[in-house]
Parts: C-alpha cells; sequence; structure tokens
C-alpha cells in the first residue's frame, strides 16, 4: 500500500539496498576498503563514484581515503551474509531494504557489532524465506531498530533471530508466526523493549520454544499477562519449556489461570519472574 501510493503521487522508491559502513574500522580487509559479503549477482555502488555491474558473490572495494560510505545494492534476488566474520565490524546501519527478494536472512548481519541503528522505513522481501535464524545474533550495539513491520508469515525458523543483543529496542508485535515452528533463543540476553507484546503470535506450530527470552529483562506485567491469556487459548504443542526472562503475571486473575493451563493441560515448563 505505502508504496502503490508513493508511486501514485509520484515518488520515487529506493529499490536498492543501502548499508552506510566505516572502512577503518576492525575487519579483514585493510582501513581503506570494504567487503561485501554478498550471494548473488548484482550492481553495486560504492558510495565513492564508483560502481560494478554484474559482479557475483563477496567483492572487496578500496576507496581512495577512510571514512564512511554508503553501499547501495543493486539486486533481483540474492542475501548478505557478514555471519560474525569479515568486515562484520564495518556496519553502521541498514538505510535501505529495497526490492531484492532475499533467499534467506541465516546468519546475515550475525556479529555485527558496530551496526548501531536500522534506519529503513521500509522491510525486507522475505516472500521466499523460510528462515531467519541468527539474523541479527550478537549485534551487541543495536538500539534503534524495527522489525514490526516484517511479513515473517512464512518463515518457519526465528531461533537466535536476535540473541546476545543486550541494548535491543525492536518491536515484534504484529509479526504473523503462523508458520513459526522454532523460537529457541529467539530473544536470548536482549533487553526487550517495553511495548513488547507477543498476545497477538500464532503459536500453535512451535515445537521449540528453548530459553526463547532467558536472560531479559521481559514484559511488562500487562503485557506477559496477555501473552499468557492468548497463547492458552490456541491450541498448543506440548511439553514446551519456554523461559519468560524477568515476565511477571498478576496472581488471581487470567494470566494466573491461562499460566496454570499452559503448565497443567500441555505439559508446558514455563520459567519466568513469578506472580505479583
Amino acid at each position: 500500500m505505502r508504496r502503490a501510493l508513493a508511486k501514485s503521487l509520484g515518488a520515487a522508491i529506493e529499490e536498492r539496498f543501502v548499508i552506510s559502513v566505516k572502512t577503518d574500522n576492525s575487519g579483514t580487509s585493510n582501513v581503506i576498503q570494504f567487503t561485501l559479503p554478498w550471494i548473488g549477482t548484482y550492481d553495486v555502488d560504492w558510495g565513492d563514484g564508483n560502481t560494478d555491474t554484474g559482479v557475483v558473490d563477496t567483492q572487496t572495494h578500496t576507496y581512495a581515503s577512510s571514512g564512511t560510505y554508503d553501499v547501495k545494492v543493486t539486486a533481483t534476488t540474492g542475501r548478505i551474509y557478514f555471519n560474525n566474520s569479515g568486515d562484520k565490524s564495518k556496519l553502521l546501519d541498514i538505510k535501505n531494504w529495497g526490492t531484492c527478494t532475499w533467499t534467506t536472512m541465516v546468519n546475515a548481519f550475525n556479529g555485527c557489532n558496530s551496526l548501531t541503528y536500522i534506519s529503513s522505513n521500509d522491510a525486507p522481501n522475505l516472500t521466499n524465506v523460510s528462515n531467519v535464524s541468527g539474523v541479527f545474533r550478537s549485534c551487541t550495539n543495536l538500539t534503534n531498530a524495527n522489525a514490526n513491520n516484517w511479513d515473517v508469515s512464512n518463515v518457519q525458523n526465528f531461533q537466535s533471530f536476535s540473541n546476545n543483543n543486550s541494548n535491543n529496542l525492536v518491536n515484534y508485535n504484529d509479526w504473523n508466526t503462523s508458520n513459526a515452528t522454532n523460537l529457541a533463543y529467539a530473544f536470548y540476553r536482549n533487553n526487550i523493549s517495553s511495548e513488547f507484546n507477543a498476545a497477538s503470535w500464532d503459536i500453535s506450530n512451535v515445537s521449540n520454544f528453548t530459553w526463547i527470552m532467558q536472560t531479559t529483562n521481559g514484559m511488562t506485567n500487562a503485557n506477559y499477562d496477555a501473552t499468557l491469556v492468548s497463547w492458552a487459548a490456541q491450541t498448543p504443542q506440548l511439553n514446551q519449556s519456554p523461559n519468560f526472562g524477568n515476565s511477571q503475571y498478576t496472581l488471581g486473575g487470567a494470566a494466573e489461570a491461562a499460566r496454570n493451563t499452559l503448565i497443567n493441560t500441555y505439559g508446558w515448563t514455563i520459567t519466568d519472574g513469578g506472580g505479583v
């Protein structure tokens, strides 16, 4: 809808995948270079007036001087794969996802410890993506991001989606998780936003909740209550063991009853911050 409206108004749509990189941060390339770990065929504008067309897979570009540059990738399909290696520490910001149809997001930005922002206003095209495991794993300085507008309706595996992000403030409230089967470690060691609420999630197919929020600050009391009530009203998989960090539920009401249903009817073992 947003893109259709923009086109009707004559606005230009940024179709490229755009990232900001700092060449003199640590990495496997030198201080005036950046290695782009793309997999697939693409064109790339390196942000210094130089472009390459029709290149395939990982490419290293040498700049005239060290600095911060916007790297713009034009691709019909493909993926990026830092995977906790290479020039992972040179990535600062994801400015635009563009129209590329991603093939997978597995470990895409794993270990990008200088990634502070995802300033994009659009969302990645995940039409063909069933696995987003590790996509933001160990992005320890990611403090300003929003994945709430992502269409994850085809995604099954969310394992370690953004675990070990000690200051992560991403929202995921409106995700369509109807095909999700694996949420293990998804938000492990995260600092969950006060707005985070999983009550709208469809968890009926999830068979692995292991340490989903272990060691996090947890959801607010109201949001955790709503999540328990919603999940118990579904038909969840048996014998699950979710860890909700420090999330606390309200005693003597619907949330406690829902929690008891999950435990006594569905055989769940729940770890959380207890009742209040």
